[in-house]
């Protein structure tokens, strides 16, 4: 699904639930939950190439 796929999903979504969510909105949640799980780290999951653990 392309990003404009998606944003049309989003809309149709937020006229029937009376809301205003986006697709950005998503990252946060993702971010909030990484943060709070003691089995995951933000660094395990994106595992950039560029980052090396101090």
């Amino acid at each position: 699904m392309n990003y404009e796929a998606m944003r049309a999903v989003f809309r149709r979504i937020n006229a029937a639930l009376g809301t205003n969510h986006t697709m950005h909105d998503l990252r946060h949640v993702a971010a909030l939950r990484i943060s709070r799980d003691k089995d995951l780290t933000l660094l395990a999951t994106c595992r950039p190439s560029s980052v090396t653990p101090t």
